[in-house]
């Protein structure tokens, strides 16, 4: 794909715009069965995945700043669509790789600027916003519902644990730990050391001394059916089962055993409709921020890399403030000298404020 767009573009920056396109497809994540609603941390995902490209291409990333703005304005309409609503696993991610790169002298001023900006952004939204409050992933409401379904320590079987919903399930529970994780394996081994493996056949010797029972596989019979536990004779004792899996993983009937109750991972999309729902809302104001954040980024780039100029005009401009300002309104534009006088008024209103 990418040597295809190589030679359909004009120049490398369309080929960037091209690719921010490319790697930014909607993916439909297999831990939700519900379409998710656009990120406001996109320029960052977005910003990551296009210099990565670049760099294995050595492409050069030279923009101006009117390129370099709609450029960045660009990539996050991309991202938009694609991207979890308050989901930051990908900015840990940024954070981890950005350092190394860094390290390894792969950026400049420049792309340094950028990423800490990007970063910066990110947590001002994760902060002043409830976008990272309320999860929209099934896997994390599970989770969620798990540790809260008993005080104390609890034992938990997850079958499926080796594919993408199990696993976020286990690492989502390791993270509160209050579980003891036993995981069925057919032939993959559980790699985690924190979870207990076990072979699948043997489940039903485990259901006994479980408080919570999750599977997230992808065959196509039942993991657990009502008739095997109830030839197992289990004991009175409450036991949540949780079924993530389309189609169904565990027999409906399972709730007439005494004390069981059993959550589908219907009851889960629900409640992550409502959570998307709340979330949405929420997006104008991590709108706003990012706005807020790109002006200050984009400024910051346009001193630095005019800072020799700035310190010649410093050095051969010796008038008062007066000529000056008549200076500029002979060599500027009437938009460019309005856009100056303005700038002019908000710096006094400021001080005014100050004073």
């Amino acid at each position: 794909s990418i040597v295809w767009m190589r030679s359909s573009c004009r120049n490398d920056s369309e080929l960037l715009l091209r690719i921010a396109a490319h790697v930014s497809k909607p993916r439909r994540s297999a831990s939700s069965t519900i379409k998710e609603p656009m990120n406001p941390l996109a320029p960052v995902i977005s910003i990551f995945k296009v210099l990565s490209v670049c760099y294995f291409l050595s492409l050069p990333v030279r923009w101006s700043t009117a390129s370099r703005a709609s450029s960045l304005r660009l990539m996050l309409r991309f991202t938009f669509a694609s991207m979890v609503l308050g989901e930051d696993e990908i900015l840990g991610q940024i954070k981890t790789a950005y350092p190394f790169s860094k390290d390894m002298g792969y950026t400049n001023y420049e792309l340094n600027t950028i990423f800490q900006a990007a970063i910066s952004c990110a947590k001002k939204i994760k902060t002043k916003t409830k976008l990272s409050k309320t999860s929209v992933s099934i896997a994390s409401l599970a989770a969620t519902k798990i540790h809260n379904y008993k005080r104390g320590k609890k034992k938990v079987m997850i079958m499926g644990a080796t594919g993408d919903t199990g696993n976020k399930v286990l690492l989502n529970l390791l993270s509160y730990g209050d579980c003891e994780i036993y995981a069925t394996k057919h032939i993959q081994h559980i790699s985690n050391p924190n979870a207990k493996s076990i072979p699948y056949s043997d489940r039903y010797g485990y259901v006994n001394d479980m408080d919570v029972i999750v599977s997230a596989t992808r065959g196509p019979h039942y993991t657990i059916t009502y008739g095997a536990l109830k030839n197992l004779g289990l004991g009175e004792k409450k036991r949540l089962f949780i079924d993530l899996a389309v189609p169904r993983d565990i027999d409906e009937d399972v709730v007439n055993i005494n004390g069981a109750e059993l959550i589908s991972i219907d009851d889960f999309t629900a409640i992550a409709k409502e959570n998307n729902r709340l979330k949405s809302k929420e997006k104008e104001s991590g709108e706003a921020i990012i706005e807020d954040e790109m002006d200050c980024l984009l400024k910051e780039l346009t001193f630095h890399n005019n800072r020799e100029a700035f310190e010649a005009m410093k050095q051969s401009r010796k008038e008062d403030f007066e000529h000056f300002v008549y200076k500029f309104r002979d060599v500027a534009s009437s938009e460019e000298f309005e856009s100056f006088i303005n700038v002019l008024n908000k710096m006094q209103e400021v001080e005014n404020e100050t004073i």
